[in-house]
């Protein structure tokens, strides 16, 4: 009867040429496995970037934003506040427009907070 060639212990020579191919063969998959690993650590470091980099533009352009909303504001209200000192006391006049920048701030955080949460 003829030894067997898939079974490692059914002769002389396969037994030998299988235990010297088993540290080959373990040595390229784990190289294998590592280069896997390699690439992977690249795509995630590129996403991570990208993402990084997205999340920058999107802080500064909203902290331009509101930079910009604050001065205006300020601008409206003072503006405001000179046009019914015409009619009204000082006072009176400065508490009726810091009002209305508090409703209007009120409005415009509750419509980032919904464009926000939708995303």
């Amino acid at each position: 009867m003829s030894p067997d060639p898939a079974r490692p212990d059914a002769g002389g020579g396969a037994t030998g040429r299988t235990t010297r191919d088993e540290p080959t063969l373990l040595s390229r998959m784990l190289e294998d496995v590592v280069r896997v690993l390699q690439l992977e650590l690249r795509l995630l470091e590129a996403e991570i970037a990208r993402t990084l980099s997205l999340a920058v533009d999107r802080t500064i352009a909203a902290l331009v934003l509101l930079y910009v909303s604050a001065i205006t504001g300020s601008c409206l209200v003072v503006a405001l506040a000179f046009l019914l000192h015409t009619w009204l006391a000082w006072w009176l006049c400065f508490a009726l427009s810091g009002t209305a920048a508090l409703i209007c701030g009120l409005v415009a955080y509750a419509i980032m907070t919904k464009t926000s949460s939708s995303e």
